[in-house]
């Protein structure tokens, strides 16, 4: 192809798969072009996969001062999330990180293995469970992790949209006319959790609590 045919391609306009229009800004062979996405980023790649619209936009990252965040602004997989300075270069040395149905971001690797974030980052062995303690799934910074039980996990999940009262944990009671409040808390031993019956049976129920004969 002559010189002039390859330079009559900058300037053209593609949109791509992921839904952001790019710009051929320099081209100097079909393996060697440059584009640049609405958004100001831009990407050294092929024509080929340009002309397809098979390139993605690379993530961005906003620095603070101990942390940053990242976006992924390829508008299928649109998403943003929080992590520590000092896990940037493993974290965007993996593949694109975008959002899961459920909201938990996650990636998938070069041999086809499924990463999430929140355990990624602090190295959760198989089986275990991260809780996020502000319940925000896209905070990934290491102080709003934490290993915990299912049980423990449980408690820290918001109200449900379902249910007859806007907070987690009350429900109306329609036979007594009243709001009531339901805690369950588990315990290794049935002696043990029969004390702590006795204990708020006593409180809220006062000479009518019938409390458990323990041996």
């Amino acid at each position: 192809m002559h010189k002039n045919q390859l330079n009559d391609r900058t300037g053209e306009v593609r949109t791509m798969k992921n839904g952001l229009n790019a710009t051929i800004i320099h081209y100097k062979t079909t393996n060697d072009i440059i584009i640049e996405f609405e958004n100001g980023e831009t990407r050294k790649t092929r024509y080929k996969d340009f002309e397809r619209g098979y390139v993605k936009c690379p993530m961005i990252v906003i620095h603070f001062d101990a942390y940053s965040k990242v976006l992924n602004p390829n508008t299928k997989h649109k998403t943003e999330f929080l992590i520590d300075n000092d896990d940037l270069d493993k974290v965007m040395s993996l593949a694109y990180w975008s959002a899961t149905s459920h909201g938990y971001i996650h990636c998938r690797t070069k041999d086809g293995k499924i990463l999430y974030l929140h355990r990624f980052i602090i190295n959760a062995p198989d089986g275990a469970i991260v809780d996020h303690k502000n319940s925000n799934k896209t905070d990934c910074r290491k102080e709003n992790l934490r290993l915990c039980t299912q049980s423990e996990n449980t408690r820290n999940r918001t109200k449900r949209k379902i249910g007859t009262s806007k907070y987690k944990g009350v429900y109306w009671n329609k036979d007594q006319n009243k709001w009531e409040v339901k805690i369950a808390i588990l315990f290794d031993s049935e002696e043990k959790a029969a004390l702590v019956y006795n204990e708020l049976a006593t409180k809220y129920f006062g000479e009518f609590a019938k409390l458990n004969d323990i041996l």
